[in-house]
């Protein structure tokens, strides 16, 4: 390994990116990826504010666009820091901080279990020029973590004293959702039903996990634009209710989140956002009459 970082550090393109005095090599692939950066983050912050109840009067529909920001934005960085890297991959292969960076872990919950939590293991690593003689890793590889996203912290000593940065990883703990189940159907379809109603809205997350399964301000709802090319479908499975409410029937491992609408939306098409508190995030569409 060490003889390819060796053989790729004294490349004429590594060489050229890293000490050429033009402003067109470091400096702006530099300058890219962190503006890159900005925009991932930037646009992700916006979407995630406002799915969980921040600016409620801002239409969730026409933030859409952001993704397609956010996915130029993840390319324009994945390129740029593998130029970076291509500058001084010696230097960050060997990094203690840089091989943290690098993870992140997602795992589900086990299927038909009441479980909320579980047991994840995983393997931290460190390498240094120096050597490292000792690694600290809170928590550690076979806790028992919770669901949704715990950080993990990691910092490593070398064999002369010098103690690394603290770096951080993420483990996500989510539930087996698989979509919503009748009478709701699926993205890219229109449910079609009459404002006022109250629409059973079912789902599984293979096994009873409670009822505190909603993150903050979840469920919510917004306007969003009727798309006439999407497929659409009536729904008449509604019942009466007077407010929201959620439950669980063991006999179909099923929730049931009674959806209660407003006569005042007829003539608007919405988006039912449901964000559970494993941080996922799901939706279904409404054209109301």
């Amino acid at each position: 390994m060490m003889a390819f970082l060796t053989a790729l550090h004294d490349s004429a393109f590594s060489t050229w990116l890293r000490e050429s005095e033009t402003v067109w090599a470091f400096p702006t692939v530099l300058t890219v990826h962190t503006f890159g950066m900005m925009l991932l983050v930037g646009c992700a912050w916006v979407v995630d504010l406002r799915l969980l109840g921040v600016a409620r009067s801002i239409p969730i529909g026409p933030l859409r666009p952001l993704f397609r920001v956010m996915w130029a934005a993840f390319w324009i960085n994945l390129a740029t820091g593998v130029l970076l890297f291509i500058a001084d991959p010696e230097r960050k292969a060997t990094s203690m901080l840089f091989g943290f960076k690098m993870l992140l872990i997602i795992v589900n919950l086990p299927l038909n279990s009441t479980a909320t939590s579980m047991l994840v293991n995983f393997s931290v690593t460190a390498t240094d020029n120096c050597g490292v003689q000792s690694l600290s890793v809170s928590p550690p590889s076979g806790s028992v973590f919770p669901v949704g996203t715990t950080q993990v912290t990691a910092t490593a000593t070398d064999t002369s004293g010098n103690v690394s940065l603290p770096a951080t990883f993420t483990v996500t703990v989510r539930y087996n959702f698989t979509g919503f189940f009748s009478p709701v159907a699926n993205t890219p379809t229109l449910n079609v039903v009459n404002a006022g109603r109250a629409i059973p809205v079912k789902f599984s997350l293979s096994g009873n996990k409670g009822l505190s399964i909603f993150a903050a301000n979840s469920p919510v709802s917004g306007v969003i634009p009727c798309d006439g090319s999407a497929p659409a479908v009536d729904l008449t499975d509604t019942v009466t209710a007077g407010s929201s409410s959620l439950s669980y029937d063991a006999g179909s491992d099923q929730y049931n989140y009674v959806w209660k609408t407003d006569s005042s939306w007829a003539g608007q098409c919405r988006q039912l956002i449901v964000t559970l508190n494993d941080g996922s995030v799901h939706v279904a569409n409404f054209k109301f009459k």
